[in-house]
């Protein structure tokens, strides 16, 4: 590709993700309709709450370096960053991934600050890091479900069956995620993919120690999003023991996994879900959408908005 197609490539695509995150962020604006709630929630706001809502802000930063750090970790063999340009690229996939549905558009925006040649091999390792935090959504709500049902109810043959084919699925996630190399060494030797064979070996040369690395990072990460969410229902006062908290928030996360969602429909989704489960250990079930929904704006529309700001200072 010549320097002059390479950079209207780059032009073009940051302006589009930058007007299309706009667009969406302006509709979600427009279209929210719990402005009076959300008002309330700060007025006579304690001393309690604003450490509360100030733990959960500062968590955000390092819920992106560590994404950072899976990014980094990825395409060292492929395309060596420095953590800063790893943040950079994870805040631009952020802001491309803002308005697709389930985020498919994040490695557009990464792949800007990968050097020519080499962006389609690391748009290909980005899905490992997605599965990898799948995988690590899966493992940590599938547990939290197994012990909030149980205790909930009492013990039988039919819940001893669920559990049985939840761990199963559990279980089969993980093995998934580890045999993405071995399943992409296997396709590129069939004909029908041989033309794909670059970004087959960029997974499939991706040893255990990466996946078990990338693995480490994504349940890191879930625990600091879901930390986040926690604080963020103290804030609201949904008051609840931190083991309850433990079992309900991974489950609301797994919900929302496993969702199919296009942009304009997640924030009813994640408000519905967060109703539905906390309201089943909480009366404040206003509170709980709202903490839903305030955790997607906190680790999303801000982040977003730094990677428009990237976006547009980036010259190629």
């Amino acid at each position: 590709m010549s320097a002059r197609r390479k950079y209207d490539f780059v032009e073009i695509a940051k302006y589009v993700i930058m007007f299309c995150s706009y667009l969406y962020l302006a509709y979600v604006l427009i279209s929210f309709d719990s402005y009076d709630m959300l008002a309330d929630s700060f007025k006579n706001i304690s001393l309690r709450q604003i450490i509360f809502l100030s733990a959960a802000v500062l968590l955000m930063p390092l819920n992106w370096f560590l994404e950072s750090l899976k990014w980094q970790t990825l395409v060292s063999k492929i395309n060596p960053l420095s953590l800063s340009e790893a943040y950079k690229s994870v805040l631009a996939g952020l802001s491309a991934g803002f308005f697709t549905p389930n985020r498919i558009g994040d490695p557009l925006g990464r792949i800007l600050y990968i050097k020519e040649g080499h962006r389609a091999d690391c748009a290909a390792v980005s899905a490992v890091g997605i599965a990898g935090q799948n995988f690590a959504t899966v493992l940590c709500g599938v547990s939290a479900g197994l012990v909030f049902l149980s205790s909930l109810y009492t013990d039988n043959g039919d819940l001893r069956n669920v559990k049985i084919q939840v761990s199963i699925f559990a279980l089969l996630s993980v093995f998934l995620y580890f045999a993405l190399p071995f399943v992409c060494r296997r396709l590129r030797k069939v004909e029908l993919f041989h033309k794909y064979s670059s970004v087959l070996d960029a997974v499939a040369n991706i040893d255990f120690k990466h996946l078990l690395i990338v693995g480490v990072f994504s349940v890191l990460r879930f625990i600091c999003y879901s930390t986040q969410y926690y604080l963020i229902l103290l804030f609201y006062g949904v008051d609840m023991p931190i083991s309850t908290a433990a079992a309900v928030i991974p489950l609301n996360y797994l919900l929302i996994t496993l969702t199919p969602s296009v942009a304009f429909a997640e924030l009813g989704i994640r408000g519905s879900y967060a109703a539905f489960l906390i309201g089943m250990v909480s009366d404040n079930t206003v509170a709980a959408a709202l903490g839903g929904i305030t955790v997607w704006a906190l680790n999303y529309i801000i982040p977003m908005l730094a990677g428009n700001v990237l976006l547009a200072k980036k010259e190629k």
